[in-house]
């Protein structure tokens, strides 16, 4: 019987001895699609076996084949320094970088600058704290970003130099142009990369995760917006998701990301978001992205619900429409975030201050959506302005003691600031914007533009529903 086949190297890393990894759902290998190059095996098939350590004279006598000198200092293994290291930084050496388990090879596409940025991240340098609820979660984060810069696919590079290159664009003094074009150009092979995944084994899981993450991570910071991204990651990894009774750490924090990225979108699009998050954090659980106010992910993706189904044409019976919101707020109000065990070991006094400030935060921006959806704006104003005067105070307390700016509160700084009415209170609110968003400049320019447009339409129509207002909110 003969052997099985066997997939073959394409053509092209054959020629450059790299390994020919295959994308899940894709006919080229991992390198083609990444280079846009033809992938392909159309090379002679070779021999079976291993080639015979010995030959044969014309005599029949045997001689050893001829070895190749080989010493400690001229073996190429032993003096081949990596890549990551020959970047054109001074204060290159082994010690500051994560080792890299793999052959060097693996950055052999890379040029100077881009292994610079890989050096980058090996460090942890790239400015992730906006982010990050806690800076106590800025190691393992890294950790994290690291650990698959060396050992997941090649086309993850894609994704991780891509954001690391948008990030230093936005935090640094003097931003590079280089930085920026090798962003663009990375993320968009990462995003193409993404798109043609359709199915993928449950064991690639985090490497499909963390290439969504940082591509939505770099959309936002380009355009503000990651809504299609989101769609199509969740959409392949939701039949995963659901045949797992659990995540670990690492594929737990990114899934919230996406989630909370989507269902934030979705609100101010009047859409489904694709995925209701499973609560299976324990109690007293603290999410790197939300803290401790995980459990209000599933009530958000109710409130996109009922937002969705009083935008469609044929709406359900309005009894039923007040026993959904009802049962959402009966949940929220018996929700009260709770401090995690063992915090004077486990965070700083600040970072409690932030968990805290975050979940009251979500819980009160909820309970305020809910409020809307019942009520038009312009109406039932002694609620609303209670909760959104409780929202900024909350804000600006965090801002003021801890002197970091909360993260993911997009949806919670603008249904606040709906509210407001007094013309000097909303220049003050636009003023203050830039210091409770620190994601990206772009997101702030829209959020400035969508506060503006409907504090607009507000004072013309005087009553306006919520699900109106996203039809003219700039998107």
């Amino acid at each position: 019987m003969g052997r099985p086949p066997t997939t073959r190297a394409c053509d092209r890393c054959h020629a450059v001895k790299e390994k020919c990894r295959r994308v899940p759902g894709q006919n080229a290998c991992e390198r083609c699609h990444r280079l846009q190059n033809v992938c392909q095996s159309l090379r002679p098939v070779g021999t079976a076996g291993r080639k015979p350590r010995y030959h044969r004279h014309e005599s029949g006598a045997t001689e050893p084949h001829i070895r190749r000198a080989s010493s400690e200092s001229s073996s190429p293994a032993s003096t081949y320094a990596s890549p990551v290291l020959q970047a054109n930084s001074p204060a290159s050496s082994v010690s500051d970088i994560t080792p890299v388990p793999r052959t060097p090879s693996v950055f052999a596409d890379l040029n100077e600058r881009e292994l610079f940025i890989v050096k980058c991240i090996s460090q942890g340098r790239p400015r992730i704290d906006q982010f990050l609820i806690a800076p106590s979660f800025r190691v393992s984060h890294h950790k994290t970003f690291a650990r698959h810069l060396y050992n997941a696919p090649p086309w993850i590079h894609d994704a991780l130099i891509a954001t690391a290159a948008l990030l230093a664009c936005e935090y640094e003094s003097e931003p590079s142009n280089e930085d920026r074009a090798i962003g663009h150009r990375r993320a968009a092979s990462a995003v193409s990369t993404l798109r043609s995944v359709k199915t993928f084994d449950p064991g690639e899981l985090s490497s499909i995760l963390l290439l969504a993450v940082s591509a939505v991570t770099f959309a936002l910071q380009v355009s503000g917006t990651a809504l299609a991204i989101c769609r199509h990651a969740l959409s392949i990894i939701k039949p995963v998701y659901e045949s797992l009774t659990v995540l670990d750490s690492d594929c737990m924090a990114l899934f919230i990301c996406l989630i909370l990225s989507e269902s934030e979108e979705c609100l101010l699009l009047g859409e489904m978001p694709t995925v209701r998050f499973r609560v299976e954090l324990s109690d007293g659980a603290v999410d790197r992205y939300v803290g401790i106010a995980w459990p209000m992910l599933p009530y958000l993706y109710d409130i996109c619900k009922v937002s969705y189904l009083l935008r469609q044409d044929e709406r359900p019976n309005p009894h039923e429409m007040m026993e959904m919101l009802d049962e959402i707020e009966s949940a929220v109000y018996s929700w009260n975030p709770t401090v995690p065990e063992g915090r004077a070991s486990r965070f700083l006094q600040e970072e409690v201050v932030r968990l805290l400030a975050q979940a009251k935060v979500y819980r009160w921006s909820i309970l305020l959506l809910i409020h809307r959806l019942r009520y038009p704006y312009g109406t039932q104003l002694a609620v609303g302005t209670a909760l959104s005067d409780a929202i900024l105070k909350e804000l600006h307390s965090a801002l003021q003691h801890t002197k970091q700016c909360i993260p993911h509160m997009t949806i919670p700084l603008l249904v606040a600031c709906f509210e407001i009415t007094n013309r000097h209170d909303r220049q003050v609110a636009l003023e203050k914007t830039d210091n409770i968003i620190d994601f990206s400049k772009e997101l702030r320019a829209k959020i400035k533009d969508q506060l503006t447009a409907f504090w607009t339409i507000k004072d013309i129509r005087g009553e306006v529903h919520w699900c109106d207002v996203i039809s003219w909110l700039p998107q």
